[in-house]
């Protein structure tokens, strides 16, 4: 039953982090086209959030939970060896397998998946879907401060 809550609330993090990320990027495209006086009614916005939803999840989607399930896994060892906040290191943890995706798909693809995170402020909030999906994760987990193991 334990290894059923993990795996539940991993999959309900990388849900969360995935919907997050993708409605930043799909704003930040629609903010783009905007700023060149493109009119974007809202039926076409909706239309491109649940298109970038259907579209992505199959890579960026897949991504995501890769990298976070070795995140996560890699906290927990780590967890046992701090005493830091469960639900810090995992939104921190979350951050970095955000960041270290988008990072490596340009020399292993050769693309850029996601338009919206080739200037920092969207690879910034990238990140950040990744950190609130960590967050979650920490927090579905427990709230605790876990003691550190001797090494004897």
């Amino acid at each position: 039953m334990r290894k059923l809550n993990v795996v539940l609330h991993l999959f309900s993090s990388v849900l969360v982090s995935f919907i997050v990320a993708s409605l930043f990027h799909t704003q930040s495209v629609l903010y783009r086209l905007s700023q060149l006086g493109t009119q974007i009614p809202i039926n076409a916005r909706v239309e491109s959030i649940l298109n970038d939803l259907i579209g992505l999840a199959p890579s960026y989607g897949l991504m995501l939970l890769v990298g976070l399930s070795i995140a996560f896994f890699v906290t927990s060892l780590l967890l046992r060896k701090t005493g830091i906040s469960s639900v810090l290191l995992y939104c921190l943890s979350g951050f970095v397998a955000v960041l270290v995706i988008l990072l490596a798909m340009q020399p292993i693809l050769n693309i850029t998946l996601l338009a919206s995170a080739r200037g920092y402020l969207g690879f910034f909030f990238q990140c950040s879907a990744g950190a609130l999906g960590g967050l979650l994760f920490g927090a579905l987990r427990g709230f605790r401060k876990h003691k550190p193991t001797s090494a004897a």
